[in-house]
């Protein structure tokens, strides 16, 4: 067996290394690898005389075998932290979920500034020396940062003369990738490795036959990653191929923040909240304050935070916004509004006036429910009386029947007759082969409930093109939507989805906004509404483009 202590050599490597991976991570992760690195460097006070006897070494030993706190009190000392607060109760359920061997996925939001990540680090290095693990992984969104935390545990074992006098590493391997290594508390040794999104775990074997009992995954995804539908889907993929790769007794963690409504964790918390998450996947939630939990546990860390309201939390926390303590630090996150229809700007009715005319506007789409996409039906009515638009009803949801959305649409207009709402025109987005498979489709409904049908136009808009008169009139504090709309699940769905407008190129779920510029549109060529407020609105003619199916 190979004994060695760290070289000049080995050192230089670490180091290439870990400049390496500082250029290839954000900036945001460079701050955080440093700040790591540095706090990593403190000096740590070797034991003394006393200390080094082979009495005092075998009873640390025990002691640290049986708990892992104690362990992180004796080798990670208080005087090594600049700011240093006690463990609390949700750092022990980081532990325990690393204890596991359920074969399952833990997806685990906590908040910024929550010592999950140290802790969860600390851990893993605790089973590598005590072998409550023999094949561990960690993962991150990019290789780079999981070979740096791979560096930085063999810089410790190397630099933290605690834990050298105490374990006397006998090593096999070490590079940026791979660690093994045997010691008294663990003869048999655990083997350490690398993973990413891009690098699969299938086929990930040591000693022919061990497969990975503990695969974590940190910075698995950050505000630099892409949060487009396919890259959400392949995130989630990829660590559903992960947890399919676990040894019989393993588990999976994957801590982070629930930092955007697009993200792939918010995805699995929405698929949860619908029930449609697979039962492989275990979410758990800790905000940085929850009012629900009991006594000092409704911050989540008692021992730093001291608060005792929520606005105590926050000022404690110190959140960039809004947007930022909704994600970053209660895993609930919020849409950050965009520059076309700014949530300051949202507006509801309290009630209708008598003169309201209006127009019925949908880009009609079905889909696989758990897809996710997701069709908008406005009903857009202009008071004369008021200068307002009212949206006196409006839909977002997924379809997956035909038939279906017809019947929403035409409920919607009757209710509108009933209100005696005057309807001027009904509206499908539809090119000309669309125009042709909703035409059957109408049809078929009509012969299906033997029901006549309202004429129907198909129009074909480049939203784009028309976005600018909307978000003069929105921004005019125009638009007026149902009492209570906001906090109706479809009516958050619909507004989330013009807050988050950002023109067509740039937008994935536009159906709303779609829907209602749309239906602005088809409201003016009716010459309906008069366009009109403190000063005239000033719009491009030449680059309006405006396509009617035939």
């Amino acid at each position: 067996m190979k004994t060695f202590n760290t070289t000049d050599i080995l050192l230089q490597q670490l180091e290439e290394q870990r400049r390496a991976n500082l250029e290839l991570a954000s900036e945001e992760e460079q701050r955080r690898l440093r700040a790591e690195i540095d706090a990593q460097m403190c000096v740590i006070l070797p034991f003394t005389e006393k200390e080094r006897t082979a009495a005092a070494v075998k009873d640390r030993l025990k002691r640290s075998d049986d708990d892992f706190f104690y362990w992180d009190k004796v080798y990670f000392p208080a005087e090594m932290y600049d700011e240093y607060f006690p463990p609390g109760w949700f750092h022990q359920e980081i532990v325990r979920l690393m204890d596991l061997g359920d074969k399952k996925a833990h997806v685990l939001h906590g908040p910024r500034d929550s010592a999950k990540t140290g802790t969860a680090k600390k851990k893993f290095l605790y089973n590598f020396l005590h072998g409550k693990r023999h094949y561990q992984l960690i993962g991150s969104e990019t290789l780079a940062p999981a070979q740096t935390a791979i560096v930085d545990m063999l810089y410790i074992l190397e630099s933290n003369e605690r834990l050298k006098h105490d374990y006397k590493l006998q090593w096999n391997e070490a590079s940026s990738e791979n660690l093994f290594a045997r010691s008294v508390t663990n003869p048999a040794g655990t083997y350490i490795g690398a993973l990413s999104e891009d690098r699969s775990s299938r086929g990930k074997q040591r000693a022919f036959f061990l497969r990975p009992d503990l695969i974590y995954l940190t910075d698995f995804e950050n505000n630099t990653s892409s949060v487009t539908k396919e890259a959400v889907e392949k995130r989630i993929q990829r660590v559903n191929e992960m947890r399919t790769s676990l040894a019989a007794k393993g588990t999976l963690l994957w801590e982070g923040n629930n930092f955007s409504v697009d993200c792939a964790m918010n995805h699995l918390f929405l698929e949860q909240e619908r029930g449609i998450l697979s039962e492989e996947f275990i979410l758990h939630r800790f905000p940085a304050w929850d009012p629900s939990r009991k006594g000092n546990r409704r911050s989540i860390w008692f021992e730093r935070f001291p608060a005792k309201s929520e606005a105590d939390m926050r000022s404690q926390c110190k959140p960039m916004d809004d947007h930022d303590w909704n994600g970053n630090f209660q895993g609930r996150p919020s849409v950050k509004s965009g520059d076309i229809f700014p949530s300051e700007h949202y507006h509801e009715w309290t009630e209708l006036p008598e003169d309201l005319r209006g127009v019925i506007f949908t880009d009609p789409n079905c889909s696989l429910k758990e897809k996710g996409d997701t069709t908008a039906i406005t009903c857009l009515c202009w008071s004369t009386m008021m200068q307002k638009y009212f949206i006196t009803s409006a839909r977002c949801k997924s379809y997956s029947n035909p038939n279906e959305l017809i019947r929403d649409f035409l409920t919607l207009r009757a209710a509108e007759k009933i209100r005696e709402i005057s309807i001027i025109s009904q509206a499908f987005d539809g090119n000309v082969a669309q125009e042709a498979t909703w035409t059957n489709s109408l049809l078929n409904f009509s012969r299906l409930f033997n029901m006549p049908l309202p004429h129907i136009e198909f129009k074909r808009y480049r939203v784009d093109d028309l976005a600018s008169v909307a978000e003069n009139e929105w921004k005019a504090g125009k638009f007026l939507f149902p009492p209570g709309f906001r906090r109706t699940e479809e009516g958050k769905r619909y507004t989330d989805q013009m807050f988050k407008f950002r023109l067509k190129k740039a937008a994935k779920k536009d159906d709303a906004p779609d829907s209602l510029i749309s239906a602005l549109e088809l409201m003016q060529e009716y010459h309906i509404n008069l366009i009109g407020g403190t000063a005239p609105a000033f719009t491009s003619v030449s680059k309006k483009n405006i396509q009617r199916a035939l």
